[in-house]
């Protein structure tokens, strides 16, 4: 796995191959902590939002993990592209489908 620069985008394909690794793991939780910002500013500005979780579910590094990994394992596609495919959109796909918005 390549260094972590800016403006560099983790591909999707590095989660499946290095999925425990410190660093993989550190990338997960700042995407879904940036994803729990823009859908507090989604909510603020009243504009729909990305995901819709649940009060007294706290997320973290291993449920985005696993929600990302249950979310994959329907998604064979996904897998088949996952060199192309940027880490940070699938997540947000995985949010998305996991809490989705009624």
């Amino acid at each position: 796995m390549g260094e972590n620069k800016i403006g560099y985008s983790m591909s999707l394909n590095n989660y499946i191959n290095y999925k425990n690794d410190k660093r993989v793991l550190q990338e997960i939780d700042s995407i879904g902590a940036t994803a729990s910002w823009a859908n507090s500013l989604l909510i603020t500005r009243g504009k729909k939002a990305i995901y819709c979780q649940p009060s007294g579910i706290v997320l973290n590094q291993y449920n985005y993990v696993r929600i990302l990994d249950e979310y994959l394992a329907k998604r064979p596609d996904l897998v088949a592209d996952a060199a192309v495919l940027h880490l940070n959109m699938v997540v947000l796909f995985a949010l998305e489908e996991k809490f989705p918005c009624n």
